[in-house]
C-alpha cells in the first residue's frame, strides 16, 4: 500500500483526517479479504479432497483446520477493527464451531471429567472419548445390537488423568518424550524403559482403586470362574490409525492382580514401538489417553480374526476369517499362520479354504497366566472352526459392517461349550490398489520365492536384511527388505525406512498386516523359505502376486507400482466429510434477510459470508460517512446491477453530479477497461437454464417483477487502481487490478466464488473459467468451486484488453453455472466462449 499512500499525498497538498481514516479501513479491507479468500480456498480444496481423488492423512486436515482458524481469527479480529464492538460476537461463535470441529477430530480434545469405572452395558461408541473406542464398541456390540460380549467394565481415560496427574508423571513424560529422538533406536529405548519404571512404580490414587475392586467384585458376582483379561483401550485407537498390537492385553489375570495389570497395559503405552507409531504419525502422546478394559476372560477352543471383506481383495465378494487352536493371541502377533476361510458374503457358504498346520496353542494356566502346549497331532491340519461357527461369523461381520457403515476387522473366540464371544470390532484397513495393466514380461526373470500370501499388496526392492528380535532392529537400513520368522511389535519402528517385508509365518489376519497396510509397506507372509533368502543380496518383492525375484527390477516396478484407491482410505475420508458438515455448507444466502446474523452463522463457511459481506458493507459506510461531499457515487448503467463507487485519490464531491456518474467519466484505467467489456457484452438477455428464472426471482427486490438485484456491487478506485466486486445472484466476483506505465508494477487478479448451484456445477464453472483465463496468461491457483487467477508484468496497453475481456468473459458465464449438468456441456460451453472472445485457435480449440 505504499504506492498509493505517496500517490495520495502527491495528490493533496494537505493530508485530509478523514480519508486517512478510510485509507485505514482500506488498508483493514483487504486484509479483511485477504483471510478470508485464503480460509475458503483451504475449504474448497478440503472439499476438493472430501471426493476421494486424492490421498491425504490426519496431518493434512489438522494443518488445513490450523490454518483457517488461524486465518479466520485474523478475518474476525479485522471485521471488528473496520466495524466495531458490534462485531465482537463474532469471536464466540467462532470459537464455538472449532470447539464443535474439534469433537469430531479424533484425539485433539481434553480428558472431560467422568465416573472412574463404567460397566459394558452401560456402554456405547459414543462414550468413546472417556473409555476409548475398543471398549464404547463392546459395549455398543452388547446394548445396541443384542451380540454375544464378554461380561466387563471400563476404567475410565478420567482414571488415566487422575493417575498421571498424581506427583507430576505426566508432566516428566512430557518432557523426556520431547527430548526424544526417534530416529536413534537406542534413544528410543531409554525413553521407553524410563517412562515406563515411572509408571510400574508409581502408585495408583485410592479412588481409583477402590472403584476398580468395587466394579470388579460386582463382576465376579456373575462371572464364577473369576479370571479376567486387561486390554488397552486409548483414546483414538481403532479410529483414524488402528494403532494395531502397539498396546498390552494381559490374559488370565486374578482378581489380586488387578491393580498391577492396569499398571502394565497403562505402561504398555510407552513402549519403544508405540511411541514410535504415535510420534511418527504426528500424534502428541497427551492427546491418547488410555482408558483399560476389564473382561471376563473366555477359555477358548479356537480364536481367530473375521475380516467382512478382504482387506486386500476386496472386490472378491467374500468374508476372510481366519483361525487357529486356542487363544487368538498367537494369530495377531504373527506367532502362527492360521486357517483361512472365503465365506461368501452372500448365500455364507465356504467359496476357498486353506488349512494350516498348527503345531502349538497357548492356553489359560492357573499358574502362569497363558503357557504354550502341543496340539494333537490329529488336530494339527484339522480345521479350527465349524461350517456352523463360519457361517455365524459371517453373519456376525456383516451385521456389523452395516452398523458402521464400513467394513469391520473383527476378533473373536469360541468356548468350550461352542459358543462364539466377539472380543472385539474396529475399521479395517483396506488396501485397494490399482496398477498400469501393462504387460511385463517376466519369464526370463530369476525367481526365489513364488507362494507368498499378499499380506499388504504392492513392489519394492532392496536389500535383504534378517531380523529376528527388536535388537536386530537397530541395523535395519534405509531401503531394505526386511525379512524374519515372524512379526513382533517392535517392527513398526522400521516401517518408515524398509522397501517390503517378507515373513516366514503369518498371513492378513496378524497386527503387523494391519499396520503394512497403514504404512503401505509391500508385505509377503507365510514364505517358509523366507531365511533363505541371501542377507545383503537386492532382491525385488511382488507382494501383489506373491513373488520375490532376484535383483532390483526397476521396469517391473514402475510397471506395477501399487496406486492406492478410495477404498482403502475410507476412514479418513468419511471423518473430513464429517469435518466439512461443520465447516463448508452455506445457510446465510440472503444479507437483507432478518436472520443474516451472526449467531445465525452454523459453519465456517457461513462465518466467513458474514463478514465478507459485512466487510464490504462497513468500507462502504465508511467511505459515505465521509460527508454528502464525499458521498459513494452511483455509476450510471442500463444494466440491472448497482454499483456504488468510491475514489481514494480525490474529492468524491468532484466527480460526476447528484451523486452518480456516467461510464465516459470513471477516470480509472483499470474500471474502464473493465467495464468496457461488460458493457460490450450487456446483460444477458436469457437464462442459461430454466433454473435461473427462479433463481433470479429469489435475489431481486421485494417487487419481483423489478430485475435489479438486491445485492449492491462496489467499487474503489484510483487513476491506476481499482478493486471492484461484483454480486450477481448467488455468486460474486472481486477483481483488483493495477494499471501503470511500469510493467512491473502491474498486475489483475480475480477470485470468484460461491454459486446457486450445486457444488459439481459450480466445480465445473470454476474449471471453464479458469481455462480460459489461462488462455489470457492467467496463472491459476484455483481450488474446486473457488476461482484465484493472477496475472502480472504486462504493459499497461495488454494489461487493459485482458480486463476487457475478463469483463465479457464474467458477463458470459453469469449463472452460468445452473446450465453445467456434465462435462460435455460445460466443454462446449467453453469452446463457444473462447471462439466469441477470440480465442478459439488449434492450441486453444480443445483447452
Amino acid at each position: 500500500m505504499s504506492w498509493l499512500q505517496r500517490l495520495l499525498r502527491r495528490r493533496h497538498s494537505e493530508p485530509d483526517v478523514s480519508l486517512h481514516r478510510v485509507q485505514e479501513k482500506f488498508r483493514q479491507f483487504r486484509s479483511l479479504l485477504d483471510r478470508h479468500d485464503q480460509a475458503m480456498r483451504a475449504i474448497s480444496d478440503m472439499e476438493e479432497k472430501s471426493h476421494g481423488d486424492y490421498l491425504f492423512d490426519l496431518n493434512y486436515i489438522r494443518s488445513s483446520l490450523n490454518n483457517i482458524k488461524s486465518w479466520m481469527v485474523e478475518a474476525v479480529e479485522l471485521m471488528v477493527a473496520l466495524g466495531g464492538d458490534s462485531y465482537t460476537p463474532l469471536r464466540r461463535r467462532l470459537e464455538t464451531t472449532f470447539s464443535e470441529i474439534e469433537q469430531i477430530l479424533p484425539l485433539s480434545s481434553t480428558i472431560e471429567k467422568d465416573t472412574l469405572t463404567i460397566p459394558f452395558e452401560a456402554l456405547s461408541r459414543d462414550r468413546a472419548r472417556s473409555v476409548g473406542s475398543k471398549n464404547a464398541q463392546l459395549g455398543e456390540m452388547k446394548t445396541k445390537l443384542g451380540l454375544p460380549v464378554p461380561e466387563g467394565f471400563a476404567i475410565s481415560a478420567w482414571a488415566y488423568k487422575r493417575f498421571l496427574d498424581s506427583g507430576n508423571l505426566q508432566e516428566r513424560i512430557g518432557e523426556r518424550i520431547n527430548s526424544l529422538n526417534i530416529k536413534r533406536h537406542d534413544d528410543l529405548v531409554a525413553c521407553s524403559e524410563e517412562i515406563r519404571d515411572s509408571i510400574l512404580s508409581h502408585r495408583v490414587p485410592e479412588d481409583i482403586v477402590a472403584a476398580a475392586k468395587s466394579s470388579l467384585a460386582e463382576l465376579t458376582d456373575r462371572y464364577p470362574a473369576k479370571r479376567f483379561a486387561m486390554r488397552s483401550s486409548a483414546i483414538g485407537e481403532d479410529t483414524l490409525f488402528s494403532f494395531a498390537g502397539q498396546y498390552a492385553s494381559l490374559l488370565n489375570v486374578p482378581p489380586r492382580g488387578l491393580i498391577d495389570a492396569y499398571r502394565e497395559v497403562l505402561a504398555s503405552k510407552f513402549t519403544p514401538q508405540a511411541i514410535y507409531y504415535y510420534l511418527s504419525h504426528a500424534l502428541k502422546g497427551s492427546g491418547l489417553a488410555m482408558s483399560v478394559g476389564c473382561v471376563a476372560m473366555i477359555d477358548p477352543v479356537s480364536a481367530g480374526v473375521v475380516y467382512s471383506r478382504s482387506p486386500v481383495d476386496p472386490d472378491d465378494d467374500c468374508v476372510v476369517i481366519s483361525s487357529i487352536w486356542g487363544l487368538g493371541k498367537y494369530l495377531v502377533d504373527g506367532r502362527l499362520t492360521p486357517d483361512t476361510f472365503w465365506i461368501s458374503r452372500g448365500d455364507k457358504t465356504i467359496v476357498n479354504q486353506t488349512i494350516a498346520r498348527k503345531m502349538v496353542r497357548l492356553v489359560p494356566d492357573l499358574e502362569r497366566g497363558t503357557i504354550e502346549e502341543d496340539v494333537p497331532e490329529a488336530d494339527q491340519t484339522k480345521p479350527s472352526v465349524t461350517t456352523e461357527q463360519l457361517c455365524q461369523l459371517a453373519i456376525y461381520a456383516l451385521k456389523l459392517e452395516e452398523h458402521y457403515g464400513s467394513p469391520q476387522d473383527v476378533e473373536w473366540a469360541v468356548d468350550r461349550e461352542g459358543q462364539i464371544f466377539l472380543l472385539q470390532t474396529r475399521p479395517l484397513q483396506i488396501a485397494r490398489v490399482s496398477q498400469n495393466q501393462m504387460n511385463v514380461d517376466t519369464v526370463k526373470l530369476k525367481r526365489l520365492i513364488n507362494n507368498g500370501t499378499t499380506v499388504s499388496p504392492g513392489i519394492g526392492s532392496g536389500r535383504v536384511c534378517h531380523v529376528s528380535s527388536v535388537e536386530d532392529l537397530a541395523d535395519v537400513g534405509v531401503g531394505t527388505v526386511l525379512v524374519t520368522p515372524n512379526s513382533f511389535p517392535g517392527i513398526v519402528t522400521v516401517m518408515t525406512k524398509v522397501n517390503a517385508i517378507v515373513t516366514e509365518v503369518g498371513g492378513v489376519a496378524n497386527h503387523m498386516a494391519t499396520i503394512a497396510r497403514e504404512y503401505r509397506v509391500p508385505t509377503l507372509g507365510n514364505v517358509r523359505s523366507a531365511h533363505q533368502l541371501p542377507a545383503g543380496e537386492e532382491v525385488t518383492v511382488d507382494a501383489s502376486h506373491g513373488v520375490v525375484y532376484a535383483g532390483a527390477q526397476r521396469d517391473l516396478i514402475k510397471v506395477r507400482k501399487a496406486e492406492y484407491e478410495l477404498f482403502s482410505d475410507m476412514v479418513i475420508i468419511n471423518t473430513l466429510r464429517k469435518l466439512l458438515e461443520s465447516i463448508s455448507p452455506l445457510n446465510l444466502l440472503h444479507p437483507r434477510a432478518s436472520a443474516f446474523r451472526v449467531d445465525n452463522c452454523e459453519t465456517i463457511h457461513d462465518i466467513c459470508r458474514f463478514i465478507h459481506q459485512k466487510g464490504i458493507e462497513e468500507m462502504f459506510r465508511a467511505a459515505t460517512g465521509l460527508g454528502k461531499s464525499r458521498g459513494g457515487l452511483r455509476l450510471i448503467t442500463d444494466m440491472p446491477l448497482e454499483v456504488r463507487l468510491i475514489y481514494l485519490d480525490r474529492e468524491n464531491a468532484t466527480m460526476g453530479g447528484r451523486g452518480q456518474l456516467g461510464v465516459d467519466q470513471l477516470d480509472s484505467i483499470p474500471m474502464e477497461a473493465f467495464w468496457k467489456g461488460i458493457a460490450q457484452e450487456g446483460w444477458p438477455a436469457s437464462s442459461p437454464s430454466p433454473d435461473l428464472a427462479r433463481v433470479e426471482g429469489a435475489v431481486s427486490d421485494d417487487d419481483d417483477r423489478n430485475p435489479r438485484y438486491r445485492k449492491t456491487s462496489f467499487a474503489m478506485l484510483s487513476h491506476e487502481y481499482m478493486i471492484c466486486n461484483l454480486h450477481m445472484g448467488y455468486h460474486f466476483t472481486t477483481v483488483e487490478a493495477m494499471c501503470t506505465d511500469d510493467p512491473d508494477r502491474n498486475y489483475c487478479r480475480v477470485q470468484w466464488g460461491e454459486g446457486g448451484a450445486q457444488l459439481n456445477k459450480r466445480v465445473r464453472r470454476i474449471s471453464l473459467i479458469a481455462d480460459v483465463a489461462k488462455r489470457l496468461g492467467f496463472e491459476n491457483y484455483s481450488h474446486a468451486d473457488f476461482l484465484d487467477v493472477l496475472l502480472s508484468y504486462l504493459p499497461r496497453e495488454d494489461m487493459c484488453e485482458r480486463l476487457t475481456l475478463l469483463g465479457r468473459l464474467t458477463m458470459m458465464t453469469k449463472q452460468l453455472d445452473m446450465a453445467l449438468s456434465n462435462d460435455d456441456i460445460a466443454l462446449w460451453y467453453k469452446k463457444d466462449i473462447m471462439k466469441r472472445l477470440g480465442l478459439s485457435s488449434d492450441e486453444g480449440s480443445d483447452a
